[in-house]
């Protein structure tokens, strides 16, 4: 598998010369490159073609505007997890209230760039000079994951651990669509929430199996893993991961496990 670049793209859909600068400031101290697009068509063309880490868009675009371009994101699997903060000088109170929301609304006004940074900080872009410690843990996970989760706050959480650690990632919000997506891709990993709406964890694992699927599946539950592992295992589960899982524990085991088990 061929590895990630060490610079990502941060793709910005803004119209203003003046708001260009600045950003490209804010933006300057991270390890990615900032790629600027003028539409909501030419910013879907560079999603496409960039290895976008993240998406920085005004609200204010001739023809469609940065919530149709949010909702055409947040609405496909493949691009789910990108953290999309909205640019606007509107209150917040007064934008239109849609079922795809960016991340963050950033207002443009005072602390502007601070508060882009602060973003791209959280949604975890590394600085361009990351000390020794960071060095040896960047990239340790060149994968392709599909997270398979119905909670927002959950898939942003974890699509943020896997990111830090260089994973490529795919959202599913339950089990259909995984089966579905498992179909239409390849994957080296997946991680598959339990209690589901639609189809839940163990009957898409069950469904895979069936199909043929052989790559490994963990299983992310809030139940007690020793009282389910039989079962799991039975099904078809690769290994048993508990909530709530921290970023470290998450990304060693999906690490470990790979290099032990990898073909």
């Amino acid at each position: 598998m061929m590895s990630q670049p060490l610079a990502r793209e941060i793709i910005l859909v803004e119209r203003s010369p003046l708001f260009v600068r600045m950003i490209a400031n804010a933006t300057k101290q991270f390890d990615a490159n900032l790629v600027v697009a003028q539409s909501v068509p030419e910013a879907l063309e560079k999603v496409v073609q960039c290895d976008s880490f993240a998406l920085l868009t005004t609200l204010e675009l001739p023809g469609f505007t940065g919530l149709s371009l949010i909702a055409t994101l947040k609405s496909s699997p493949a691009y789910r997890a990108m953290p999309i903060a909205l640019l606007t000088s509107r209150e917040r109170q007064t934008l239109p209230d849609t079922p795809y929301q960016a991340d963050q609304i950033i207002q443009k006004g005072a602390n502007f760039s601070e508060n882009i940074a602060i973003f791209l900080k959280d949604s975890g872009l590394e600085p361009s000079e990351p000390g020794p410690e960071r060095k040896r843990e960047k990239n340790t996970l060149d994968v392709h994951v599909l997270l398979v989760e119905d909670s927002p706050p959950l898939q942003m959480l974890t699509a943020r651990f896997l990111r830090m650690a260089g994973a490529r990632i795919t959202v599913a919000n339950n089990g259909l669509e995984a089966v579905h997506l498992a179909e239409t891709e390849d994957y080296d990993l997946v991680l598959m929430d339990i209690e589901m709406p639609e189809l839940d964890g163990k009957q898409a694992t069950k469904r895979l199996r069936a199909s043929g699927f052989d790559k490994p599946v963990i299983a992310l539950t809030a139940h007690d893993a020793d009282m389910i592992r039989a079962e799991l295992t039975k099904i078809g589960f690769d290994g048993i991961l508990s909530k709530p899982i921290k970023g470290e524990t998450l990304i060693r085991y999906c690490r470990d496990y790979l290099a032990t088990h990898r073909v």
